[in-house]
C-alpha cells in the first residue's frame, strides 16, 4: 500500500512538472528548459551547481518564490519512497533522457549542460517539432541502479536504490505531458 501511494505521488508530481514544462516552452518559442544535466535533484536556488537543474527553470511555473537562498527543496521533485531511500537527498530523483530522434538525427533534447545556451548544443525546440511523436518521447524517468539509461560511471549511481522505487514499474514523463507507469521488464 505504501509503495502504491508513493507511486501515485510520483505520477502526480510528474504531471505537475509536465504542466510547468509546457508553460515554460510556451513562453520560450517551444524550446525545452536547459541545458540540464541527466541526474535531476529536487532543488532550485542560487547555488551555481543548480544552474543545470530542471527545478531552477521551472520554479516560476510551479508558483514558487524567486530563490533567495542557495538551495531550496522543490517538493514536486520528490516522492515518499525516494525520501525513504535517500533522506539526505544526495542522489537524483529523476533521469532526464539524453537522446531523442528528430529531424532525422539523435540529439539531447535538453541541450548540453557544458555548452553556452546561445551556441549549438542548446535545448531543442520540441513543442512544434513535427517528426517527434510526443506520446512516445520520454523526457524524465524515475532512476535506479537497474535502469538501462545509466552506465554506472555517474558519480551518483551508487546512491541510487538497487531496484526501482515502486516494485516492477518506473513512472515516466513524456513530451505530450502524459505520465505512465512503465514495466521495468
Amino acid at each position: 500500500m505504501r509503495i502504491r501511494a508513493s507511486s501515485t505521488t510520483s505520477a502526480s508530481n510528474l504531471r505537475a512538472i509536465g504542466v510547468a514544462m509546457h508553460m515554460y516552452m510556451q513562453e520560450h518559442q517551444g524550446y525545452l528548459p536547459g541545458p540540464i544535466i541527466n541526474g535531476q535533484r529536487p532543488f532550485y536556488g542560487t547555488h551555481p551547481s543548480l544552474d543545470r537543474n530542471l527545478p531552477n527553470f521551472l520554479y516560476p511555473y510551479m508558483g514558487l518564490p524567486e530563490p533567495r537562498e542557495r538551495v531550496i527543496l522543490m517538493e514536486a521533485f520528490t516522492f515518499p519512497e525516494y525520501l525513504t531511500h535517500d533522506p539526505d537527498m544526495t542522489g537524483p530523483v529523476y533521469f532526464a533522457t539524453s537522446s531523442l530522434t528528430f529531424g532525422g538525427r539523435r540529439k539531447n533534447p535538453w541541450g548540453y549542460a557544458s555548452s553556452d545556451p546561445a551556441k549549438v548544443g542548446s535545448p531543442s525546440m520540441l513543442m512544434y517539432e513535427t517528426d517527434v511523436d510526443a506520446s512516445t518521447a520520454m523526457l524524465l524517468t524515475e532512476i535506479d541502479q537497474q535502469s538501462p539509461l545509466i552506465n554506472g560511471s555517474q558519480g551518483w549511481s551508487s546512491v541510487l536504490p538497487e531496484k526501482p522505487y515502486h516494485g516492477d514499474i518506473r513512472n515516466q514523463l513524456y513530451l505530450d505531458g502524459s505520465v505512465r507507469a512503465v514495466d521495468v521488464e
